[in-house]
C-alpha cells in the first residue's frame, strides 16, 4: 500500500488538478536521461497471476528532418545517441533502466521533485522504431524472470521460507535482497534440492506453496522492492474508499461460477515414508451446499517438491481453497489517475444506487493505466478478498505447472493494411477472458 502525503491527498480531493508525467531512460553509462518532452503515450498492465508488470512507452522518433535529433538507435549521427563522454552510443537500448513518474498538482502550478510519484520502474525488453519509438518493458522482475539457475543445490531442513528464497537469490543473482513483509514461518521440514530453472518463477512457486507471494511491489514509501508477503485472505481492512464521484464508469460487473473450487486435494510424496499421500481442504458447508462440493481442484505435487509433509500440504491446500471457494463479483471501474491504488489493495465502493444500493468491497486483482498529455486513466478489476492467485492455481490442476498468462502481440501485415491474430490454447477446457486490441496510427 502506498502512502499519500497530506498535500497529495488535498489535490486528489479537489476537482481541478493536472497530471504531469516524467519518463527517464538510462543511457550507455547508466545515467537517467529525461525524455518527458518526447513522450506521446505511456500504458501499463498487471494482475495478481503475473510475475511482473508490463509497460509500453511511445515516443516521437525525431525532432525535425535532419536526423541530428533522432532517437533511432541506428542513427549514429544523432546528437542524442551519445554517452556521458560524448562518444557515439544509442540513447535507447535493450535492458536499459526505465522509470515513469507522475505529479498531480493544482492547475497552473509547476511540479517539484517531491510532487512526483513513481508509477513504473523496469527495463527495456523491445524497441520499435519504424515510425514512432515504442519501448516495451517489464518491471524489475523481468531480469529475474530471465535469470537462469544453472546448477542444482541442496538446502538444509529447518530453513525458513524467507531464508530459502534469499539463499536462492544469493546463490544465483548479484545484488538482490528480499524484503520480508511478513513471514508465516513456513519452510523446509526436510532437505530440499532446487533443480535448474529461472529465478523468479522458482521463487514464485515456492512462495505460492506456502500461501504467500513474492514479486516486486511498492512499499509505503513508494520504493519498488522484491517482497515476500501474504495476502490478507481472512479479515481484510479497506485500503481506499471510492465514492461514485471518484470513478468515471463501471466497465464490468458480473458473477460467474467457472473458476470456483470448493475443495482442494493435494497429492505429495511424504519424506518420512517415501510414499504418496494426500490432504483435503473443504469450504464451509454454507458454500458447498450452495455451489456444490464436487467443484474440486486436484493438485499433483512432484516427488521433488518442497511440500514433503502433511503440515505443508495442508497449508498449501487451505490457501488454494480460500482463494477459489467463492464466486465473488468481478467489478472493473475506470477511475481518474490513481497510481496510489495497487494490486492486492482492498477497496470499498460506496453505493451508487445504479449498480448497487449498499457498500461493496473488492480486492484489486488487475490494473491497467494509460497516460498522455490530454488523458490519464486507471482501470481496476476487483474481486472478493485479497488472494494469492486465481489462474496460477487453476494451472496446477492435475499436475500442471503454474505460469504467467501468455502475452500475445499481434503484428500488422507487411503492407500495414491488415493483420492476423492467432490464439493458441493448449488446454481445450480453458477460456479466453479478454483480448485487447490497441489502435496504432499510421
Amino acid at each position: 500500500m502506498l502512502t499519500l502525503s497530506d498535500a497529495q491527498e488535498a489535490v486528489l480531493q479537489g476537482s481541478d488538478y493536472q497530471v504531469i508525467g516524467r519518463l527517464k531512460v538510462a543511457n550507455a553509462d547508466g545515467t537517467m536521461i529525461d525524455y518527458s518532452d518526447w513522450l506521446i503515450e505511456a500504458s501499463g498492465t498487471d494482475d495478481i497471476d503475473a510475475s511482473c508488470e508490463r509497460a509500453t512507452f511511445t515516443l516521437a522518433r525525431e525532432d525535425g528532418d535532419s536526423g541530428l535529433l533522432s532517437l533511432s538507435p541506428l542513427m549514429d549521427g544523432s546528437t542524442l545517441n551519445v554517452d556521458d563522454s560524448g562518444v557515439t552510443a544509442p540513447a535507447l537500448n535493450l535492458v536499459r533502466a526505465v522509470t515513469f513518474e507522475t505529479a498531480q498538482i493544482p492547475l497552473g502550478a509547476e511540479p517539484t521533485d517531491d510532487d512526483y510519484v513513481e508509477v513504473f520502474r523496469g527495463v527495456v525488453d523491445r524497441i520499435e522504431f519504424a515510425d514512432n519509438v515504442v519501448l516495451t518493458c517489464r518491471d524489475q522482475g523481468g531480469i529475474l524472470e530471465d535469470w537462469a539457475i544453472e546448477a542444482e543445490r541442496e538446502y538444509e531442513a529447518g530453513t525458513a521460507l524467507a531464508d530459502l528464497l534469499q539463499a536462492i537469490l544469493t546463490d544465483n543473482v548479484t545484488g538482490v535482497t528480499l524484503t520480508v513483509e511478513d513471514d508465516e514461518g513456513a519452510g523446509l521440514e526436510e532437505k530440499y534440492v532446487q533443480s535448474r530453472g529461472k529465478v523468479l518463477p522458482v521463487l514464485s512457486d515456492l512462495a505460492g506453496k506456502a500461501g504467500q507471494r513474492v514479486r516486486y511491489r511498492y512499499n509505503s514509501s513508494g520504493v519498488s522492492v522484491l517482497t515476500l508477503f501474504t495476502p490478507e485472505r481472512d479479515s481484510p481492512t479497506a485500503t481506499w474508499t471510492l465514492g461514485p464521484d471518484d470513478y468515471a464508469a463501471v466497465r464490468r460487473l458480473d458473477i460467474e461460477i467457472y473458476d470456483v473450487r470448493t475443495k482442494c486435494v493435494v497429492y505429495y510424496t511424504d519424506a518420512s515414508t517415501g510414499t504418496r499421500a494426500s490432504v483435503t481442504s473443504e469450504a464451509p458447508s454454507t458454500l458447498t451446499d450452495e455451489f456444490g462440493a464436487y467443484r474440486a481442484i486436484i493438485i499433483e505435487e512432484p516427488s521433488d517438491s518442497m511440500i514433503q509433509t502433511e503440515t505443508q500440504a495442508q497449508a498449501f491446500a487451505d490457501s488454494v481453497r480460500k482463494d477459489l471457494q467463492e464466486p465473488f463479483a468481478n467489478q472493473e471501474v475506470e477511475t481518474y489517475w490513481s497510481p496510489h491504488i495497487q494490486l492486492w489493495d482492498y477497496l470499498e465502493f460506496s453505493a451508487n444506487n445504479v449498480h448497487y444500493d449498499s457498500t461493496q468491497n473488492g480486492a484489486v486483482v488487475a490494473r491497467r493505466w494509460v497516460y498522455s498529455r490530454d488523458r490519464h486513466r486507471h482501470w481496476f478489476l476487483t474481486r472478493g478478498k485479497p488472494a494469492g492467485a486465481y489462474k496460477r492455481h487453476l494451472l496446477r490442476e492435475f499436475g500442471g505447472a503454474p505460469a504467467d498468462p501468455p502475452v500475445v502481440e499481434p503484428r500488422p501485415s507487411q503492407s500495414g493494411s491488415t493483420g492476423t491474430l492467432t490464439l493458441a490454447i493448449d488446454d481445450p477446457s480453458s477460456r479466453v477472458e479478454e483480448v485487447w486490441f490497441k489502435s496504432v496510427a499510421t
